[in-house]
């Protein structure tokens, strides 16, 4: 569906900048990322509103990778970090709304608002990031130390929270039918020869017989699951 895609290119993008060590591994993870928003615009016209956003911090990082390897004054540096922040927490604004929606037409409020809750603390995170970034060259160094360790922090637990969150994305919408509701509006774009477009059209028609059958078996197990949970015993707890 793109969910898992997502997940992938999310976990290259951001988790290695944990790191103090760059290891280029957002210029992996960002086209990956726009690949998956692609293949969700087919379930989902938000997502197409997501991809500039998605191109534009795809862009970002190529260049951001480039001028890493050049030695910038720490004005011009600190300009491209800020471009780069701003650039992710755009992209953060789209992607997060389109699931937000998706998982709101899925009818499962609680994934929208995970989507809300999560949209609002990467927003307040980057707020504090860009400020502290420009005004980094007249900032005390100690102050500097403390709100750097504090970002660190901040941003460790945001990036863990998103990582949960498209992984729940992924398991829940696709459980409770979503593939299975947005499949129907596939489409293509035709072109002039029509053996291309009859294949085009094979493959969609193969691709949501597949994903009828997956939603199948996936709900068949989570009923069987449900329907006998009673009967798992449960553990005594040892007198003391």
């Amino acid at each position: 569906m793109g969910f898992g895609l997502l997940l992938i290119g999310y976990f290259l993008a951001f988790v290695p900048s944990l790191s103090n060590v760059y290891f280029f591994m957002d210029v992996v993870g960002a086209p990956l990322m726009v690949y998956a928003l692609m293949k969700l615009s087919r379930y989902n016209d938000k997502f197409k509103q997501s991809l500039p956003s998605a191109f534009i911090y795809t862009g970002v990082t190529f260049v951001a990778a480039i001028t890493s390897l050049m030695k910038l004054g720490t004005v011009v540096s600190s300009l491209i970090d800020a471009v780069l922040a701003a650039s992710v927490l755009m992209f953060h604004v789209y992607s997060f709304t389109a699931i937000a929606d998706m998982a709101k037409g899925a009818e499962d409020e609680k994934l929208a608002s995970k989507a809300r809750r999560n949209l609002v603390i990467v927003c307040v995170y980057y707020s504090i990031y860009i400020a502290v970034l420009l005004f980094s060259p007249v900032m005390d160094s100690v102050l500097k130390v403390y709100f750097n360790n504090i970002l660190y922090f901040f941003r460790m637990v945001w990036i863990i929270m998103n990582l949960l969150f498209i992984h729940s994305a992924y398991c829940r919408l696709y459980i409770e039918g979503t593939e299975e509701r947005y499949a129907e509006t596939a489409t293509y774009k035709e072109t002039r020869f029509k053996f291309i477009n009859k294949l085009q059209q094979s493959f969609i028609e193969s691709q949501k017989k597949a994903n009828a059958e997956n939603y199948k078996m996936m709900k068949d197990t989570k009923d069987y699951v449900d329907a006998n949970r009673h009967k798992i015993p449960k553990k005594k707890k040892k007198k003391r």
